[in-house]
């Protein structure tokens, strides 16, 4: 994968879209994701298809990050387009989630404040279960440069939402993600704040050798990594009714360590979503 350009002083992105592109290479981890978005006059509903691209390792189970992913990009069209950046997500998955199939996500603001958007969602499958739901705030920036595009479908789909990342074990705790263009968000100069969910839910599961699965993901978004590698460290912290708990920490090795964002990952047996 291209690394993105960073010698250009006036900020230019290399071979990325500029913001006023509303088109996404097919390899974007956004147009790869392929949420609809629709206002309902109350908030918003995002509509995708569950893929095996989408699964965890050795499993049929999407992961929760992907989820989170499509909430993300959802929470910044309350209570109207855009608003940027996120500032915190948590994303639980209730049920079993759906291995492939039609996922309706339905937002709705809580609280609209003058700096700060409180909103909640629920995710159902096909048969209108609800097996998911998501509390976000978001930074009530109104932002003019960018709108969803509204043909979201690829014409090429990735075979690993996992492999679409560039990174690389580091030691037994810790893995390097480098920012390329496949999830660069021009936007706001920073890897998708839904790659960097991904990236801490493969450190989590790098930890503990792929034997579990993620059910709930608590991330606090403090900075940009503007210059990268990023770098998530997996630390276990205890368990709680069945669950074991995990603090991941992403941080910029690029711009001296600094903490880009807090991450609290509950996760079980992965034979317990078989």
């Amino acid at each position: 994968m291209s690394q993105i350009n960073r010698t250009d002083p006036s900020g230019a992105r290399g071979d990325l879209p500029s913001i006023a592109d509303l088109s996404l290479p097919d390899d974007h981890i956004n147009r790869q994701l392929a949420v609809r978005i629709e206002p309902d006059g109350v908030g918003v509903v995002g509509r995708f298809t569950v893929r095996p691209s989408m699964w965890g390792a050795g499993s049929s189970r999407p992961r929760l990050s992907i989820l989170a992913m499509a909430i993300d990009g959802l929470a910044g069209q309350l209570p109207s387009p855009v608003r940027i950046p996120t500032i915190d997500l948590r994303a639980q998955y209730l049920s079993e989630p759906p291995s492939e199939g039609a996922v309706q996500i339905t937002g709705r603001p809580l609280r609209v404040g003058r700096r700060l958007i409180v909103s909640e969602f629920e995710a159902r499958d096909a048969a209108g279960i609800v097996f998911g739901r998501a509390m976000t705030t978001m930074s009530n920036n109104h932002h003019h440069g960018y709108v969803p595009d509204d043909d979201v479908e690829p014409a090429i789909r990735i075979p690993s939402f996992d492999r679409l990342l560039d990174w690389r074990e580091v030691d037994e705790r810790s893995l390097d993600l480098d920012p390329t263009p496949q999830i660069w968000n021009g936007v706001i100069q920073t890897p998708h704040g839904g790659a960097q969910m991904l990236f801490c839910e493969l450190a989590a599961e790098h930890l503990t050798g792929h034997g579990r699965a993620a059910v709930d993901i608590d991330i606090r978004f403090l900075q940009p990594g503007e210059v990268g590698p990023l770098r998530a460290t997996a630390t276990p912290v205890g368990t709680i009714g069945g669950l074991d708990v995990f603090r991941v920490d992403l941080t910029d090795t690029g711009a001296g360590g600094t903490l880009v964002a807090a991450v609290t990952i509950m996760s079980r047996p992965l034979e317990a979503h078989a």
